[in-house]
């Protein structure tokens, strides 16, 4: 079994992993015509198609998609004027249309590790797979979810490349993409910010991201830009080694594409094992805060120097013990350290300050 970094199984444990969705999740899926999605080449081989038979003049683009990248093709279908865009971009949203009984197991199970999920697809596998993402999803144009990000336990679907289900949102041509990544566009520059906010304070696990894919290159270059500027750990899995150029990125390395759920059902694992840990914890935190509210009620009317000390530092213990279940540890640590100063033997407050 493949061997989680110390640092992926730390951010799991701290709520603070946030999964990076690419092409590669959806490429088995089919559209309400039956039809894979495949990748980004079947995209414009389709959209080619689909001219074609609405009678645009576009037979010597065809044979270009086998032999350029799609965005380069997707290029020449921008510069031509004669090509109607909205028909690109109703053919698109259509395509992405996927049927019901598709398999979305594994998108229900990245859920399950971290409610905060980014993808670059166009489809709605994700709000399929799970309902609550159609409530709580970010795109071009419906922008103000982002502004939860922050909050480790909200859920949240930030679709930085649009949504299908909104043609306008969908970042499709190689104008769409200057526009976001050179922050030409309000939303674009709104959108950017929330990711290089989260590349400096989560931890990315990158799923089914093709490392040549022009959509994936841009985040790419984000992160190598800030690398200097950042601790934060970023993984990957991947069937390839990765290049030097990647060396922000730990890999965690599959031979095939079926190892990918079994992954996640091992990090699945160690996070709900990490809830575990965390109830017990609380309980004992509630049961520590009962048990000193007990005592300084017994010490309520003491004339006693040295019991009125300890009534003292128990009311600094419980303060402590009401910032640690708050998740306040700073707080928390500054009451602890002045229960010791008040009692240097109380052994629970120096345990929890630790």
């Amino acid at each position: 079994m493949n061997t989680i970094p110390n640092e992926l199984k730390k951010a799991i444990c701290n709520n603070e992993l946030l999964i990076f969705v690419g092409a590669g999740l959806s490429y088995h899926l089919k559209n309400i015509n039956d039809q894979p999605l495949q990748g980004w080449r079947n995209l414009v081989a389709n959209i080619l198609n689909d001219l074609k038979a609405k009678k645009y003049d576009v037979d010597c683009l065809l044979p270009l998609v086998d032999k350029y990248e799609p965005i380069t093709v997707l290029d020449l279908i921008e510069k031509n004027a004669d090509i109607p865009k909205a028909e690109i971009y109703k053919f698109t949203k259509d395509f992405f249309a996927l049927k019901d009984d598709n398999d979305f197991e594994l998108h229900r199970k990245l859920f399950k590790l971290s409610g905060k999920i980014i993808t670059t697809n166009y489809d709605t596998a994700f709000e399929m797979a799970v309902p609550l993402f159609r409530r709580y999803k970010a795109y071009k144009g419906r922008n103000y979810e982002l502004t939860t990000h922050h909050d480790k336990d909200a859920v949240l679907l930030f679709k930085l490349h649009g949504c299908s289900e909104d043609a306008d949102s969908m970042v499709l041509f190689p104008s769409n993409y200057k526009n976001l990544y050179e922050n030409t566009e309000k939303d674009a520059e709104h959108s950017l910010l929330v990711l290089k906010n989260i590349i400096f304070n989560k931890s990315i696990l990158f799923i089914g991201v093709g490392r040549g894919d022009f959509q994936i290159n841009h985040i790419f270059k984000e992160i190598k830009k800030l690398q200097g500027e950042y601790n934060q750990k970023h993984f990957m899995i991947t069937y390839k080694p990765l290049d030097s150029s990647l060396n922000f990125l730990t890999p965690i390395t599959i031979q095939d594409y079926s190892e990918i759920a079994a992954i996640i059902d091992k990090l699945i694992t160690l996070k709900e094992a990490s809830e575990n840990e965390a109830s017990k914890a609380v309980m004992i935190l509630r049961k520590q805060l009962e048990d000193a509210q007990k005592e300084i009620e017994k010490l309520k009317n003491t004339n006693d120097k040295d019991k009125l000390l300890e009534r003292e530092a128990l009311k600094y213990f419980s303060r402590g013990v009401e910032y640690s279940l708050s998740n306040e540890p700073l707080k928390a640590c500054d009451a602890y350290k002045t229960a010791l100063e008040l009692k240097p033997d109380f052994h629970e407050a120096f345990y929890n300050w630790g």
